[in-house]
């Protein structure tokens, strides 16, 4: 059954279900990605401490990196979206066809950045061993990011035109590619050459590949794009920079999200090993717990997208409200499961008595920290849609830059001693930014209905 239009739903119940129908193969294929991290975090645990401390601040430097590139690609979401909405079949094409030359053009200075990262570890006191396996690690890594921005690209024009199955299917493909390559590539099985740690970023980049692949072939295959114009297109400097205007600002606000969480685990540590893993254990169970409306927050961008391409203001606050609803009913039970069952999530883990203790501790507050990150996340996801990404990034510097941070850090430096306020100001954080982008959202719906631009 082919999915309704924004602008044919009847209700929110109605815009709900079209949502999820959607969104779940969004979902499936970021649980898949983040699988894949498991993965080669557990295929590196035998390989020393050394190589292992390599692999982590390696995947840290290049992913808050690439994250700016794969954000900025995100204005798809914005063009496609709206174009697929109006039936300006053309445009929608054009788009895809301009971020083929956007990541040319986005792969040079990001490389650059990424290669630099090893200097900038032994710049700050890194051991040498720990730089010199951050710097094999990241080398084919490098090799492998116009793939990975050319994935993010075709992932946000396919979830534009309502095809994301072959997104899913592409995670679900390179999850057993990933598995082979990290087992044959680290010890040099099947005739392979044994390249330790660094095979998990050879078989990282592989992967990246076989992914653009698959929706690249998805774009030139599915019978719902025969009509598509072709993508293979000169340059078009305006469109570039109109996507830039849009997507650069999507790129700083997840580089400043991820730098947030990296500076309050540096924070963490000064408070010791023990609150520290606790910290990594909340974290990673909420960042798990995150992939749902993650991808439900594309579906999202999408929706109302879509709606405001077809000139329909309710239509627009229908998709936006309703996103906005299932990111609370989400929350409620997610919440609901990490104060019922914080003991034996932290026990799965397989933690010291006195880091199990703290890590409950901290997944108290996750609770509270899942309804506003909901809130957030799909906020923006929205005013993404809808082609509005200044105020959010202004938003989320403010949220935790200003506020949510050096909150959290005079809560558990100066007043106490207690690391929980590192949490309480992630909490903060999240819900100054999660109050302004709802309150955006409002008034963009009341410009959109009073018929003035956006």
């Amino acid at each position: 059954m082919p999915l309704p239009p924004p602008t044919e739903t009847t209700g929110l119940l109605d815009e709900a279900r079209a949502l999820w129908t959607l969104a779940w193969p969004i979902v499936i294929a970021q649980v898949g990605v983040m699988f894949m991290g498991v993965v080669d975090t557990v295929f590196a645990g035998p390989l020393g401490a050394e190589s292992m401390a390599g692999l982590a601040i390696g995947n840290i430097g290049f992913f808050g990196i690439f994250v700016i590139g794969a954000g900025t690609l995100r204005a798809l979401d914005s063009w496609v979206s709206r174009a697929w909405g109006a039936g300006r079949l053309d445009d929608c094409a054009r788009g895809l066809a301009q971020s083929h030359w956007l990541v040319a053009l986005m792969t040079p200075p990001l490389a650059l950045l990424c290669l630099a990262v090893p200097w900038a570890l032994t710049a700050i006191g890194y051991e040498p061993g720990i730089v010199e396996a951050s710097r094999a690690y990241i080398v084919p890594l490098v090799w492998g990011l116009p793939a990975a921005l050319l994935f993010a690209g075709y992932r946000s024009f396919l979830a534009s035109v309502n095809i994301t199955v072959p997104i899913m299917a592409a995670a679900v493909l390179a999850n057993a590619l990933n598995l082979g390559l990290d087992w044959a590539l680290i010890d040099g099985k099947l005739g392979a050459p044994a390249l330790g740690v660094v095979g998990i970023s050879w078989s990282t980049s592989a992967c990246k590949g076989l992914m653009f692949v698959m929706l690249a072939g998805s774009v030139w295959l599915h019978p719902a794009l025969r009509a598509l114009p072709s993508v293979l297109r000169r340059p078009e400097p305006a469109l570039i920079r109109r996507l830039i205007a849009v997507g650069l600002p999507v790129g700083f606000t997840i580089f400043a999200e991820v730098g947030a969480f990296g500076g309050v685990g540096v924070l963490m540590g000064l408070k010791g090993a023990v609150p520290l893993a606790a910290h990594q254990v909340a974290l990673n169970m909420t960042a798990l717990l995150f992939m749902v409306p993650l991808g439900l927050s594309t579906g999202a961008a999408v929706r109302c997208g879509q709606a405001l391409g077809a000139g329909d203001p309710e239509a627009v606050h229908r998709a936006g409200t309703a996103a906005l609803w299932n990111g609370v009913a989400y929350a409620v039970l997610s919440a609901s499961m990490l104060m019922a069952f914080a003991v034996p999530i932290a026990r799965l883990y397989r933690v010291t008595d006195d880091v199990m203790q703290q890590a409950v501790v901290f997944l108290g507050v996750a609770a509270l920290f899942q309804l506003v990150d909901c809130l957030q996340v799909l906020a923006n996801g929205v005013l993404r849609g809808l082609g509005d990404t200044r105020l959010p990034l202004a938003f989320t510097v403010l949220g935790y830059g200003v506020l949510g941070i050096p909150l959290g850090w005079l809560g558990a430096f100066k007043l106490t001693d207690d690391p929980i306020w590192l949490w309480y100001g992630l909490t903060i954080g999240l819900t100054v930014v999660a109050f302004l982008a709802i309150l955006r959202f409002r008034w963009q719906v009341r410009t959109l209905r009073a018929a003035e631009p956006l």
